[in-house]
């Protein structure tokens, strides 16, 4: 999304551009560009508060770019968890994202329609401790399953991800930020979330 691109209606602060920043808040959206390569959609909300937007940010690259976990993964995690939250901001952007890290069309086509995924025992361990971290359930067998498939360092992160998660999920309904013109509804709402 350009930087003059802030299409879409308005939520309860409008998505700011470079160009509405205070020179203090330029550091911040330039940040958040360097190192994303654009201030995604949600950030320009939160630019009200420059430097909270870039810290958010910052853990969001981390779980992106800087996890141990593999891209094909944390993208299938974060439609699972979109579609168990029926979270349609989330599922709109990151359906071409996991289709393009390698998560294959019946994982995908399952998830968005509630079934339950194909998945080999490591995917689906992760896909059950995800699922409960949001729900604030995650059991001792959740997440010692993830550490016998993975390890500890791992399970950590399968969690800190469905935490943010739930945490953009908040930021999205609290600041009831819409999708952006141009970007479908992928994510039927209501259809069910898929058995762990």
């Amino acid at each position: 999304m350009a930087d003059g691109d802030v299409t879409g209606r308005a939520g309860r602060t409008a998505p700011l551009t470079r160009a509405d920043l205070p020179l203090s808040g330029v550091a911040a959206f330039d940040r958040i560009a360097g190192d994303r390569g654009e201030v995604p959609w949600l950030f320009r909300f939160l630019l009200e508060s420059p430097d909270l937007a870039y810290r958010v940010s910052h853990v969001g690259d981390f779980l992106r770019a800087g996890s141990s976990m593999p891209d094909e993964l944390r993208e299938m995690l974060i439609l699972a968890m979109s579609r168990h939250l029926d979270f349609q901001l989330e599922w709109s952007y990151h359906e071409q994202m996991a289709r393009d890290a390698g998560v294959p069309d019946e994982v995908v086509s399952a998830l968005r329609d509630g079934a339950p995924p194909p998945l080999g025992e490591r995917e689906q361990a992760c896909v059950v401790l995800a699922l409960a971290a949001c729900d604030r359930r995650a059991g001792d067998a959740d997440f010692d399953a993830v550490v016998r498939h993975y390890d500890t360092r791992f399970a950590v992160e399968v969690v800190v991800l469905a935490a943010f998660v739930v945490f953009m999920q908040l930021l999205v309904d609290a600041l009831q930020v819409p999708l952006p013109d141009g970007v479908p509804a992928l994510l039927p709402i209501g259809a069910g979330a898929p058995s762990p």
